[in-house]
């Protein structure tokens, strides 16, 4: 079933206009390069790897009504997106997780995901502080939604109980677009040591 709904999602995104070099955007926008990865029960290739983050940073830039920033930032692909074969694609168990999930700046697609820090099965996406984001393949319309969603986590942002049309909401669905200040502040910021080394060396530390 997941590899039906990859593939449709394959033929809507590729009419799908693909982000443009890192380098057009204006200097007041956070670049965020991402390595994309697939395993191999799945499949995903550049164009479609573009046009879901083109999604995710529209939903991102743009300001949907009251409660919403249009926050600037966006994600984009870093490099070829790669095939990899660890594991069996379904990730049932923490070490499973473990043995997948890898440094943040990655995502990693992958068939199914059954266990994410107690969350119930056929889950589609996982993501923690300072990791890559697991996602599954899913709608085309919750793509964008989902990736952005699993990267705020990377950022350490939660869930939302409140609401529901935020990205961050505790469920993903293609209205959940709003994002608030804090919430950008954290899109926006960077958790890699290289960062964290900068700060430490600015503050005299």
């Amino acid at each position: 079933m997941k590899t039906m709904l990859s593939l449709v999602a394959a033929v809507v995104l590729t009419g799908c206009p693909s982000n443009p070099p890192l380098e057009d955007d204006p200097p007041d926008v956070i670049k965020r390069g991402l390595r994309v990865h697939y395993h191999t029960t799945t499949t995903l290739d550049n164009r479609r790897a573009d046009a879901i983050l083109a999604e995710a940073t529209e939903i991102l830039q743009t300001k949907d009504g009251a409660g919403d920033v249009a926050c600037k930032v966006r994600l984009a692909r870093e490099g070829d997106v790669t095939e990899f074969s660890a594991g069996d694609g379904s990730i049932d168990s923490g070490n499973e997780f473990g043995a997948i999930v890898g440094p943040s700046g990655h995502v990693k697609l992958v068939d199914e995901i059954n266990w994410c820090n107690g969350w119930k099965p056929n889950i589609i996406g996982c993501a923690r502080p300072d990791s890559s984001l697991l996602v599954v393949p899913t709608a085309p319309e919750l793509e964008g939604v989902l990736w952005a969603h699993e990267y705020g986590h990377t950022k350490g942002l939660k869930h939302r109980d409140t609401g529901k049309d935020a990205v961050m909401y505790y469920s993903v669905a293609a209205d959940h677009r709003k994002v608030d200040q804090a919430e950008c502040d954290a899109f926006r910021k960077r958790h890699d040591s290289r960062r964290f080394l900068e700060d430490m060396l600015r503050r005299g530390s």
